[in-house]
């Protein structure tokens, strides 16, 4: 039978590893994600003027030293300004 000392025990264990791979994810992985995403939106009343108009948005930049450092923001930036856009949203 699990007693309440052996459950406590056992969750104690299971939140470090969650909490150590949430970290991980965090620290490690999800900063160095960039996904690149392509919409077409159809908006009846905009001005014809926009026909073609390409945006791009960047978002979740942490620019802290830890997570995102400056290397890593003009490797960003570079891929960016590839995409041959009209104007960039942060």
């Amino acid at each position: 039978s699990l007693s309440r000392r052996k459950f406590l025990t056992a969750a104690a264990a299971g939140l470090s590893v969650l909490g150590g791979s949430g970290l991980l994810y965090s620290s490690r992985l999800e900063p160095y994600w960039i996904e690149i995403t392509q919409l077409s939106l159809t908006l009846p009343r905009l001005d014809r003027a926009f026909d073609g108009y390409r945006l791009m948005q960047i978002s979740d930049i942490h620019l802290d030293g830890r997570f995102m450092d400056r290397e890593h923001l003009l490797e960003s930036i570079a891929l960016a300004r590839t995409q041959q856009v009209d104007a960039i949203v942060l």
